[in-house]
């Protein structure tokens, strides 16, 4: 795997809008709006507990502590075992993108205590000094992540420490192998044959696409495409217009689009645990890593400069990297998704490893054509180009 000292989806677009696809039952499910106070009221999800705990190494652990993520981060076991080991209440809000995350984060500075964001987030958040340095040794569960994981440049800033990982996924193709020629489905450009007119649903993010475009004509660094070579991938996305049945704003769709048989192909779209899902649900669908490459999403944990309750987010950090909770977290109803620490293996069965596509890690992680996500160097021209393709 590649893991350059920049690596990172940007732009307001954001991998997940809305929901994470986390099997059919999760079709048409939305985030919850933006927490104006940290209450539970407003969506949060909240475990009771008293506070007052102490961790191993003596420090008190006060609360409540309020945690901006993603999708799957309220999970009531998950909620409920962290108060009931370390007494303290917890308020999840799910803020629905990267940078509105961010941008609540900066608002409400002193509300929140831990964000959840991609990995370029993570080094932004550094910089603007909204996120705290993180001690190594504080997190040992580290030394337990896939390879990549274990030193991950994109949770540094300037060789500091600033977040954790927790899951990952890869962006390629999903299939239904009887409505496709399956001998060509490795092939990116196989997506651009007329064979598969109105047969293509995507999800609109173009921090996703435009870097997909630009690996598949060769550009192993596509977070640098601009000026003619971004003109040539906006009409290479113009190109593929005829084949797209839709582009829609969450997951969900795209994923129903397959289960009824409306489409034949999902191009992107967190397309591994897309596939996980459907296939729990028994939808025969079959993941596609082109020959010209694909890309990896990451996610990982900050603790905010303005934490309250310091001690309470480090055994948050602690406990949500551990074995035992991410096989939780890659396991439950809501969510099939694969997870940063290698030995939560040891906490699934042997079907769920093999839905999880948890074997093929290394694999993945191996192969010199998958890459992490890179910052656009050029996101206002991305932004246009990118409408330019939704209107044409």
């Amino acid at each position: 795997m590649q893991t350059p000292d920049q690596m990172s989806k940007a732009g307001e677009l954001t991998r997940r809008e809305l929901i994470r696809y986390g099997g059919l039952a999760a079709l048409g499910l939305a985030a919850a709006p933006l927490l104006a106070a940290c209450s539970p009221e407003g969506g949060s999800t909240t475990t009771s507990a008293a506070a007052g705990t102490t961790t191993g190494g003596g420090g008190e652990l006060t609360g409540p502590l309020n945690v901006l993520a993603w999708d799957g981060y309220d999970n009531p076991a998950i909620l409920e075992g962290f108060a009931e080991k370390y007494g303290v209440d917890i308020n999840v809000k799910i803020h629905g993108g990267n940078s509105l995350g961010a941008a609540t984060l900066e608002a409400e500075r002193g509300n929140w205590d831990i964000i959840n964001v991609d990995n370029d987030w993570i080094q932004r958040l550094a910089t603007q000094e909204l996120i705290q340095p993180l001690q190594r040794s504080d997190y040992p569960t580290l030394d337990e992540m896939w390879a990549p994981f274990q030193d991950f440049a994109p949770h540094k800033l300037d060789g500091t420490l600033y977040g954790v990982p927790t899951r990952f996924g890869i962006n390629g193709i999903i299939y239904l192998p009887d409505k496709v020629d399956v001998s060509r489905v490795n092939d990116a450009e196989y997506l651009w044959d007329p064979s598969l007119a109105g047969q293509i649903s995507m999800v609109d993010w173009l921090d996703l696409y435009i870097p997909l475009v630009a690996l598949y004509g060769g550009n192993k660094n596509p977070g640098t495409v601009t000026g003619a070579e971004l003109e040539e991938v906006t009409q290479r996305l113009i190109d593929l217009k005829p084949n797209v049945l839709a582009l829609h704003g969450n997951l969900g769709d795209v994923g129903g689009d397959l289960a009824q048989g409306n489409a034949a192909v999902a191009w992107g779209a967190s397309s591994s645990d897309l596939a996980i899902g459907l296939g729990v649900d028994g939808v025969p669908v079959e993941l596609s890593i082109p020959d010209q490459g694909a890309l990896l999403w990451t996610e990982g944990l900050g603790i905010t400069s303005d934490t309250q309750h310091l001690e309470t987010a480090k055994a948050y950090l602690q406990y949500m990297t551990s074995a035992e909770v991410m096989a939780e977290m890659a396991w439950n109803d809501q969510f099939k998704i694969e997870v940063a620490n290698a030995k939560a293996v040891d906490f699934l069965t042997d079907d769920q490893i093999e839905a999880l596509q948890l074997d093929k890690a290394q694999e993945w992680f191996d192969n010199p054509n998958i890459l992490l996500s890179e910052t656009p160097e050029d996101l206002e021209g991305w932004e246009a180009a990118w409408e330019a393709f939704k209107s044409a």
